[in-house]
């Protein structure tokens, strides 16, 4: 036999070895969606530090017949979890119900929350079930999550039966005294002597469903910002954005993001503005605008949460040349083409919560075993 002949066949031989040592990694998911998964997530509102603190329990529950342990022969087991973390996460830390400290890696980066790897170090075979502490603490929040000294954004996601991953959870947040705390969902109840929101069965952290914001306010310092002259083909205009104290930050970027939005998007619709010269921006919360990111309430006068991307912030701003138009579908149409347009033409972070791929990746593996 040739040496070229003996390589090649070292290698065919080192490559089946592999495989039969080693096995077959596959999709949980694919296989029938075998694996219940119920969290409770407590938030812990620290706003004077600007900061929230998490804690999770995950039970995980094997359901899947396809990984039955036996004594001879391979078979599948599951031995991680694949969970999404807000932007801002640190100090993350998590413990099996026994105590056993697991090892958590960020495996992929998102726009709003990062995927990571939590590794269960057992194997979870059919009927077992594991219990996961999760902890973590949300600093220099980002979007959906806002955090200032008088006001508080937190997210929670509607379930509504069609996941196959995340099949129940409950939520309960805890705001310091002193708070006014609203929401826009029947799953929740909020306790307003102890300052707390208790949301039952239907709800998750995790981004795959429908967007809620649980908000807590409290009295504080009105504020105004008024920006420079901003040119525009027929007059300049000046934006005026009333907020509360401690949201500096925030009414510069309403600022920043209208002055650069405004000459573009008079450019795409091709006509003048036609407003008065001084346009009004209100920092608002969900109760303020019925559930939504933004609002154009008046003439000139334009709601928005704190929260809201900059996507929203151009839309609700289009809709000053929008106005002419009646039908719903135009009126709201024709705000959403021309904002998307100028947002892509200033080359500007639409800071969107384009979750819906990162929800479809989550993935709890199985791996073949031989025994």
């Amino acid at each position: 036999m040739s040496k070229k002949k003996r390589i090649l066949l070292t290698f065919l031989l080192l490559f089946s070895l592999g495989i039969a040592l080693f096995g077959a990694r596959h999709d949980a998911l694919a296989a029938g969606g075998g694996l219940k998964v119920h969290e409770e997530t407590t938030y812990t509102v620290m706003p004077g530090e600007e900061r929230i603190l998490v804690h999770t329990t995950i039970d995980l529950i094997n359901h899947d017949p396809t990984t039955r342990k036996r004594k001879r022969g391979s078979y599948y087991y599951y031995d991680r979890l694949f969970w999404l973390l807000p932007k801002g996460a640190g100090d993350i830390r998590a413990e099996r119900g026994d105590g056993t400290r697991l090892t958590v890696r960020r495996k992929k980066k998102e726009r709003e929350y990062d995927l990571y790897t939590i590794r269960l170090r057992r194997q979870l075979t059919y009927n077992q079930k594991t219990r996961i502490e999760l902890e973590y603490v949300i600093v220099k929040a980002q979007p959906p999550f806002y955090v200032s000294p008088n006001v508080v954004s937190v997210p929670l996601f509607q379930l509504d039966g069609q996941q196959e991953w995340v099949t129940s959870g409950k939520i309960f947040l805890r705001f310091p005294k002193g708070f006014e705390i609203s929401q826009f969902t029947d799953y929740c109840e909020v306790n307003d002597i102890n300052s707390t929101v208790t949301c039952d069965e239907g709800v998750s952290s995790q981004p795959v469903g429908d967007l809620y914001v649980i908000e807590g306010e409290r009295a504080a310092e009105a504020k105004e910002l008024l920006s420079d002259p901003i040119p525009l083909q027929e007059q300049d205009v000046r934006i005026r954005v009333r907020y509360v104290s401690g949201e500096d930050a925030w009414a510069q970027k309403i600022v920043s993001v209208l002055t650069r939005a405004l000459p573009e998007l008079e450019r795409i619709h091709g006509f003048p503005y036609q407003g008065s010269d001084e346009i009004e921006v209100r920092r608002s919360t969900s109760s303020d605008i019925w559930g939504y990111e933004g609002m154009l309430m008046d003439e000139d006068s334009i709601y928005i949460q704190p929260n809201a991307p900059n996507s929203t912030i151009v839309h609700e701003a289009a809709h000053l040349w929008s106005r002419p138009f009646e039908p719903v579908w135009l009126f709201e149409g024709w705000a959403e083409w021309s904002a998307r347009e100028a947002v892509q033409r200033l080359e500007m972070d639409p800071e969107s919560y384009g979750i819906g791929k990162t929800a479809k990746s989550q993935r709890v593996f199985r791996e073949e075993e031989q025994g």
